[in-house]
């Protein structure tokens, strides 16, 4: 089975067209997730109020705020949280 074939058309227009194995693009995707956990600096973690304080704080969710308040948009707030 070959994985990363693309069409005739697309391969056109781009400057990298490869193919590849579905064990090498399965290999090669669990590569990145280990390379992403990997990277995470633990010292960034920031508690539950300071980022309560991060996004009340950021005028960009203002919107969202309010739409979060009228219970509108998939916006909610738990324990002070926003979420969408």
């Amino acid at each position: 089975m070959v994985i990363g074939r693309v069409t005739a058309d697309l391969a056109a227009e781009s400057d990298f067209v490869t193919d590849i194995s579905a064990s090498e693009f399965e290999s090669n995707l669990n590569a990145d997730k280990t390379s992403i956990t990997d990277n995470l600096d633990s010292n960034i973690k920031a508690t539950a109020t300071e980022l309560i304080a991060e996004q009340l704080s950021n005028s960009s969710l203002s919107t969202c705020w309010a739409f979060a308040n009228i219970n509108k948009g998939s916006y909610f707030i738990k324990d002070g949280i926003l979420f969408h």
